[in-house]
């Protein structure tokens, strides 16, 4: 949420505002709502990039269809990230087998 003291974009959790310690709205505008959250994506997303540039690697996109942990796995260890279900496979017969 956008502070209307400082203009800061603050995380939806907060209930004041991180730089200047403004209450939070009682009923912010839900156009603001939004406006924020995209905002806050795309700082979050650039903060990404910098970071993985500081660290000399790259940033890989994988398909958002919740699978995107086991498609990551899979990159690293085929650079396919459509090997997906065997790694997915694989990890709950590892869990359910530490389970035994």
């Amino acid at each position: 949420w956008p502070c209307p003291r400082c203009t800061y974009l603050n995380v939806a959790a907060r209930q004041a505002c991180e730089l200047c310690a403004q209450p939070r709205p009682a009923n912010p505008e839900p156009e603001a709502l939004a406006v924020s959250q995209q905002q806050e994506l795309l700082q979050g997303i650039k903060l990404l990039e910098q970071r993985a540039a500081h660290l000399d690697v790259q940033q890989m996109v994988m398909k958002d269809d919740g699978n995107c942990q086991f498609r990551a796995v899979a990159y690293q260890l085929y650079r396919d990230q459509g090997y997906h279900p065997q790694v997915r496979r694989r990890a709950v017969a590892e869990i359910k087998a530490q389970k035994a």
